[in-house]
Order: C-alpha cells, then structure tokens, then sequence
C-alpha cells in the first residue's frame, strides 16, 4: 500500500496549490531512497497500514527537489507537503532538505488522518487542553517567525516553553510534527530540546495517543521514538 515516486515521477503532484521540481541527480536520488528506506523501517511493523487504511486505498510518497507555492496566504516554499489526493494520503519531501528530520514530520501529519477518524476519543481536544494558556496556537502561517512566545528562542525561564520552535506554534498538527522531528533525531542520547520539562511532556502525550490509535504501537518492543521517554501510560494524560 505505499509507493515511492522519485526521479522524473518525483514532481508529479499539485498539493494545496504547491508544485515541486523534478530531482534527477542520480546520486542524490538514490540516497534519498535509500535514507526513506531507513526512516519507514522504524515504524512498527502494521503502522504505516493502520494510519492509511480508515478509507484511504494507499501512501505516496514523492522525492523530489524544491517545492514551491503557487498562491498566496501559504508557505512561498516547503520542505514537505501532506494532504489527501483521489483516496490517497500523499506525501512530498523536497530531498535537498534533511530528510532525517522533514519525513517524520510528514508522517506525523500521515498519523494525524487515523488520530482524526476513530470518535472514541477527541484526542484533539485532548492534545490542546495540556496548555495553560488560550493563546498557544498562532492559527496561521504567516509570519509565524516573528513571535518565538513559549519557544527556547523566546523564552528565557524552561519552565515557560512549551515549543519546539515558532512553527510548532502555528497549528496543532504541526506542534506535534515538530515534536516527532525531536524524538527522531535523538541519537545515542536525547535530544536537548526534551530537557525542557513542557516539551518531555508533550512528547510523552503524544506517544500515548499514538499507542491509543495505532494497535501496531502496543507490542513487544515500544516504538523507537519511545526510547527516551520512559513508560507511557495514563499518567501522562492533562
């Protein structure tokens, strides 16, 4: 149920009125398949399935090169793009960017399709109820740089930031596919950014939705990006 298009195929999209060019070095083509390659197979066996098969009939995922908005009141240029397309979840990574870090964001974005389909629960509303504050989510992409509010850039205290960066503030998806970029580029040790207590915390939350709406998280083993994070139960729940 996933394909991966690159070389001339790699652009063959319009996504929310964004276009991508073609990447056609070889080289660098094949690295990126090769590093796609390795990202997926961090997923727990059934995931990838699980998170496109509430309706969806597959993932696609696109490499290609830079990718450009064609219309204004959005981003001028991306690093990767999700959306639905003809009963697919698609997914674009300009593979010039690191991709270590922009396809686990996107497939947190992947994610968020199953998260929204099962009514048991509005983790949604789950998730923004952690912040003790109205203001948490700037709503919009634009100029969402200039406020670093609740940010490590914008706060000196560690007690008030409770973001990874300006654009984890703009809508709640993208919070969480900040976060999930935190948790995969965590190496032999963790990642700096979960020294920040509200952050560790939110991190945690949405390891627990995840192992809520993903029965593929719930194994033997816990997920990857589980590794530094210790156990996930109720107790991590707002």
């Amino acid at each position: 149920g996933i394909e991966i298009l690159y070389g001339s195929r790699g652009n063959d999209f319009v996504l929310y009125d964004y276009v991508g060019v073609a990447e056609l070095e070889p080289f660098k083509v094949f690295g990126a398949v090769s590093t796609v390659a390795e990202i997926l197979y961090q997923y727990p066996e059934g995931m990838l399935r699980e998170a496109w098969d509430v309706g969806y009939e597959g993932l696609r995922i696109y490499l290609c090169g830079s990718i450009y908005g064609v219309y204004s009141g959005g981003l001028d240029m991306a690093g990767g793009l999700t959306t639905q397309v003809d009963n697919y979840i698609v997914v674009a990574v300009d593979i010039n960017n690191p991709i270590e870090s922009v396809l686990p964001h996107e497939m947190s974005h992947v994610f968020d399709y199953r998260i929204n389909s099962l009514w048991e629960m509005d983790w949604m509303a789950v998730w923004e109820s952690i912040h003790p504050f109205s203001d948490a989510y700037i709503n919009s992409y634009d100029d969402y740089y200039v406020d670093a509010k609740y940010t490590p850039a914008g706060e000196s205290n560690p007690s008030k930031v409770w973001f990874v960066d300006s654009y984890g503030r703009t809508f709640p998806t993208e919070d969480r596919a900040k976060i999930m970029e935190v948790l995969f580029s965590s190496g032999e040790t963790p990642d700096p950014r979960l020294e920040y207590p509200h952050i560790l915390e939110k991190a945690r939350l949405y390891c627990y939705i995840l192992r809520q709406c993903f029965p593929s998280c719930n194994g033997e083993e816990a997920p990857f990006w589980e590794r530094f994070l210790g156990v996930i139960d109720e107790s991590v729940l707002p």
